[in-house]
């Protein structure tokens, strides 16, 4: 999907500023039945994105938010239906409207992510309420995807770093040690005790880098 709709863009008063308009679509045996829901819907949602479509030409092209399918008495065609959405790609919520709810299995309709079944007869009261708890659950689950993908960033940003760490101390060996080396040949002049102190530090700073690199190695499971 583009951008990400609100739930409270479902309501008659209004979207919220920048909040996509929720797209519905509509199917059912007879065009008419879904022209006649989806014309209630575009009345009660006047800021949602409604349409109406036979059975017979469910398609995932359109990708709508929510697909509601009104099969009527036979459930059956309406589970085929969702079926073909599903195995084309079709994603988004799905409601099934049918005249018996308990004629729809469980297991069934779960395995084809139908997100409620709706007795025909209650559809004018309770269309609302479902649609507005199915695509709360929409947005929070877009939150959620959106959390991980900043997580998952985060995680490739540690390892990244990480891998620049185990690289670091390979870096710095060899000039270390040459630098060690030059000031144990330097320290053998013949020097002042100005110049000895200094070449004292510069031997001292240069073991102690030593080890922290042996320390780096050690973090990072290689040997020296």
């Amino acid at each position: 999907m583009d951008a990400t709709y609100q739930p409270s863009a479902l309501s008659p008063t209004g979207p919220v500023t920048g909040a996509r308009r929720p797209r519905i679509t509509c199917l059912a045996p007879d065009y008419g039945v879904a022209e006649d829901v989806a014309s209630t819907l575009r009345r009660l949602l006047p800021d949602a994105s409604v349409e109406a479509t036979s059975i017979a030409m469910v398609t995932h092209a359109d990708a709508p938010d929510c697909l509601i399918v009104l099969p009527g008495a036979d459930a059956g065609e309406g589970i085929d239906a969702i079926g073909r959405f599903r195995a084309r790609g079709g994603e988004g919520a799905i409601l099934l409207v049918v005249d018996d709810p308990g004629a729809v299995e469980a297991v069934s309709a779960a395995m084809l992510g139908i997100d409620e079944v709706l007795a025909a007869r209650s559809i004018g009261t309770d269309v609302l309420t479902v649609l507005h708890r199915v695509f709360a659950a929409q947005s929070r689950a877009s939150h959620e995807a959106a959390a991980l993908t900043r997580y998952l960033a985060h995680c490739h940003t540690l390892l990244a770093a990480g891998r620049s760490v185990t690289r670091l101390p390979h870096r710095l060996n060899n000039p270390l040690a040459a630098l060690l080396a030059e000031a144990e040949l330097l320290r053998l002049e013949p020097l002042s005790c100005d110049q000895r102190d200094a070449v004292d530090r510069i031997l001292a700073i240069s073991h102690r880098l030593i080890a922290e690199v042996r320390h780096l190695e050690g973090m990072s499971g290689d040997s020296i």
